[in-house]
């Protein structure tokens, strides 16, 4: 029945094809919108009811603790921080957060929040790392191990660079590496002497280590760093950190956060532990910005690293922007009248960010289990700034409380009609078959090109350039897939139905083409008797 229906349908002398065309084309679309419709709608139930996820009701904050001896910040800013983190957090969506405020001899003031169960849980660090690997280096440079101008082929002589660069560059971010270098296929992209942000720069530092050391970049910073320290729920691998505590980390999917297990990086990441993947928690890393509030020296006397060292840190800098310079390991600004000394971090599925106020003597770190690129981390640096803001006495402005949904509604409607229109050229493509069959029986090769380019056009070029998206703006797909995972779904679904609509398309052509030929052959079969056609005249009798 539906064969004979569709064969009707198809029948070039069926008066209504042509009036029916655009009825059933907005038939298929509207179902496709309400198909749309029924998606989005199962995903903001899923907000709702998958724990540790965007809409979801989330633990309160525990065991919440604020000095009242402390003289700068004082109590009562303190209890602002307290009262701007309770309203303004759940805003961020973050499933788990730490977040702790010291000075040289106290906490004065920590809490965590959702998932994570205490200020002791260990969080991948980020790039926070890269202050670990440059006191590393600067412990080094104290014992005579290391020399800051020598070139790195000094320490690794079989690097490909070796020659090129040297330990202060690395550690100023003005080697020339490029930005998505990795430190095991490493070359010099940019001008050396010039600032440009590279992971790989903290990475052969951590080869630099080793090969000074004798040791693995593991046991040196525990033995030399954490244990000094008293970081006692700091780990530098990950199956370490896993059997520590580790809070689990999640990552973005069109809205949803998604928990991830992401492991150590391997060989030939783009960033390595070095550069990245330190874990700790907020008190450990309490202590650890104690230590540079107590110029270089642990609480119970240890020097971990001597002052001038330390000075060396903040004050050998380069500069990025005005009020802001690169020192080593350490962001130093000024742009807003008051000198601060931080850094943030950042992988697939975890945030930080540290700050050091010298001339008030304290030091902030907050952490958090997730990445968000489309809304979530804009809306956590916004709160990092209103927590900041609070300590330098300023005014906070509030985390706006909508504009996550509404960030990732709009956000997964465009998806959405992006994947529609990627499918419209096949869910229109019988209409599509009628009209261009006839063009190809043509005998004009004009003809026949008005259907073949624009076939390929849709179906070859534009995916393929689609595909190409991301390295066009210079952004490597590892990247998308570990930072924007939904993006890069977005994308391969898109060229895929793009290239499955263009082997549907042909295949049809090419059973057109089969069609044609059979009936040909058959007009002109040799075994076919010849027809005669009556005359008209009859002939009379003969005489």
């Amino acid at each position: 029945m539906e064969a004979a229906r569709r064969q009707h349908l198809d029948s070039p002398e069926t008066p209504s094809t042509n009036a029916r065309l655009p009825v059933r084309k907005h038939r298929v679309l509207r179902w496709a919108m309400r198909a749309l419709c029924v998606v989005l709608s199962v995903a903001l139930m899923m907000h709702v009811t998958i724990p540790g996820t965007s809409l979801g009701t989330r633990t309160a904050f525990a065991s919440t603790h604020i000095s009242t001896k402390s003289k700068d910040p004082t109590a009562e800013t303190l209890a602002s921080v307290d009262a701007y983190l309770q309203a303004n957090l759940s805003a961020t969506h973050v499933p788990g957060a730490s977040v702790e405020i010291v000075d040289a001899n106290q906490v004065l003031y920590s809490t965590h929040y959702g998932i994570c169960t205490g200020i002791d849980q260990p969080f991948i660090l980020g790039s926070l790392s890269k202050s670990f690997t440059a006191v590393a280096i600067m412990q080094l440079v104290e014992a005579g191990e290391v020399k800051l101008d020598a070139t790195l082929g000094t320490y690794l002589p079989a690097s490909t660079i070796g020659d090129l660069v040297t330990i202060r560059q690395l550690l100023n971010q003005t080697s020339g590496i490029g930005a998505y270098e990795n430190s095991d296929d490493v070359s010099i992209t940019g001008s050396p002497g010039s600032f440009e942000y590279s992971n790989a720069n903290y990475d052969l530092l951590g080869e630099v280590i080793s090969a000074v050391t004798g040791e693995s970049y593991a046991d040196y910073i525990e033995q030399n760093i954490f244990e000094p320290l008293g970081m006692s729920d700091s780990y530098v691998t990950y199956d370490d950190a896993k059997e520590g505590g580790l809070i689990l980390g999640y990552s973005n999917y069109f809205g949803l956060s998604i928990p991830t297990d992401i492991g150590d990086p391997l060989t030939g990441s783009w960033a390595k532990i070095p550069s990245g993947y330190l874990k700790s928690s907020a008190a450990d890393m309490g202590r650890y910005l104690q230590m540079f509030l107590s110029r270089g020296t642990a609480s119970d006397g240890t020097v971990v690293l001597s002052h001038h060292a330390q000075s060396l840190l903040f004050n050998e800098t380069t500069s990025i922007d005005d009020g802001l310079a690169y020192g080593m390991g350490w962001m130093i600004d000024t742009t807003g009248g008051e000198l601060v000394i931080e850094h943030s971090g950042m992988v697939e599925n975890y945030q930080s960010y540290m700050q050091i106020f010298p001339q008030r003597g304290i030091a902030i770190i907050m952490l958090f289990d997730t990445n968000d690129s489309i809304v979530g981390n804009d809306l956590i640096e916004e709160l990092e700034t209103g927590v900041c803001s609070l300590i330098e006495g300023d005014q906070a402005d509030d985390v706006d409380q909508s504009a996550y949904v509404v960030e990732h509604a709009g956000t997964d409607v465009g998806y959405a009609f992006c994947v529609l229109a990627a499918s419209a050229p096949t869910i229109l493509m019988r209409r599509w078959h009628r009209r261009t069959r006839h063009r190809l029986a043509s005998t004009k090769r004009l003809r026949r090109a008005g259907v073949a380019i624009p076939l390929l056009i849709l179906h070859a070029v534009v995916p393929t350039i689609v595909m190409l998206l991301p390295p066009i703006v210079a952004i490597p797909w590892f990247v998308v897939e570990g930072y924007s995972p939904d993006v890069g779904i977005v994308i391969v679904l898109c060229a895929i139905l793009l290239y499955a609509g263009g082997v549907a398309k042909v295949a049809l052509l090419v059973r057109d083409r089969k069609a044609r030929g059979i009936e040909d052959v058959g007009d002109a079969s040799p075994n076919r008797e010849p027809h005669h056609r009556p005359s008209r005249h009859r002939r009379g009798p003969d005489v």
